[in-house]
């Protein structure tokens, strides 16, 4: 580029899969500007992703949902502090993967001599490198990983990163043996919660599919989500239990330890992946392509293929939601018991 690189900005906000989506890129980045500093910009919930990762050098956070609940004044003047925070850091290289109107005035406010982003339509302003949108639906960390196309860069396989620390694994194996499973026994983890309602499948489903499995098992939950893995545990008829409260890190520990992780398209989801733990994936309105690790084993997607899937709606258009609620629980647990054959021979 006939630039000197010496700092690198990636604006990273919005939901936990994307971020996690995004280490590849970053992960790259870094291998081909070692010397330079990386920095992420991101929400603080989702700090947790990245911080501790050996690529990274740094966040900077930005909790535009709380400062949103708390009226435009606050926001438009944490929004100018940040600008202005930006501008005077003096990155080099800034990449900015979401672009929305409000990503692309970031990837603006800082000044770089190089701004990469998607030629969206009136946004390209921003951005003195324009990558094209891509027309084919495609795995995300792929469609990230265009931003490194004009930089002349290749990207440095797909495998997603996640900074899991030796405690909380440990944490993790205690808590399993205190839950009655064995030093060598891999739980089947099942997770109900996803981003919108519409993409989850009926907790007492799910239950009839862990109950059709016919081992224990157990349920994850966050917070606002205990009365839902209630429902999923009560309808299993005594196949699955409750997983203990947890940090996010011990989260992450007990995925990392598990045999399989069951859920709809989610954080959980991705969060397997990262960690190397197989999963089943039950697709209702949200793509199997681009939120899927393509052409691996361990990881599995079980859809319908109905006609208006996917729709990647918040709210069903049709009279009734076919996409999850004609995926029957002994099809879950036919698809699930096959996978844990294949894994456990």
């Amino acid at each position: 580029m006939g630039i000197l690189i010496r700092s690198i900005l990636v604006i990273r906000l919005r939901a936990f899969g994307d971020t996690l989506l995004s280490t590849p890129l970053l992960r790259s980045l870094k291998l081909a500007y070692p010397e330079a500093r990386l920095d992420v910009l991101v929400e603080p919930g989702m700090a947790p992703l990245l911080s501790g990762l050996p690529y990274v050098d740094g966040l900077v956070l930005f909790d535009r949902p709380a400062l949103k609940a708390r009226g435009w004044w606050p926001e438009l003047k944490a929004s100018l502090a940040l600008y202005a925070r930006l501008r005077q850091s003096h990155y080099d290289l800034v990449l900015d993967p979401l672009g929305t109107p409000r990503t692309a005035w970031m990837c603006l406010a800082t000044g770089a001599a190089v701004r990469v982003g998607f030629d969206f339509r009136g946004r390209r302003w921003a951005y003195t490198k324009r990558v094209p949108i891509p027309q084919e639906r495609q795995y995300m960390a792929l469609v990230t990983a265009e931003l490194l196309k004009p930089l002349g860069l290749g990207l440095d396989g797909l495998a997603l990163d996640f900074p899991l620390s030796p405690e909380a694994r440990d944490w993790a194996r205690q808590a399993l043996a205190g839950l009655g499973f064995g030093p060598q026994e891999k739980p089947v983890l099942a997770s109900p919660a996803g981003g919108w309602g519409l993409k989850r499948y009926a907790p007492e489903k799910l239950g009839q599919a862990l109950a059709l499995l016919g081992r224990q098992s157990l349920v994850l939950w966050g917070p606002g989500e205990q009365e839902l893995a209630q429902a999923v545990a009560g309808a299993a008829q005594g196949s699955a239990q409750l997983a203990p409260k947890t940090s996010f890190q011990q989260l992450a520990g007990l995925i990392a330890e598990a045999g399989l992780v069951l859920s709809c398209d989610g954080a959980n989801k991705h969060l397997a992946v990262a960690l190397g733990t197989p999963s089943l994936t039950l697709f209702g309105p949200t793509s199997w392509v681009a939120w899927h690790p393509p052409a691996d084993p361990r990881h599995q997607a079980l859809h319908l293929g109905l006609d208006c899937m996917p729709c990647e709606a918040l709210e069903c258009r049709l009279p009734r939601r076919a996409c999850l609620d004609d995926l029957e629980p002994a099809q879950v647990a036919e698809a699930a018991r096959g996978m844990l054959a294949t894994l456990e021979a």
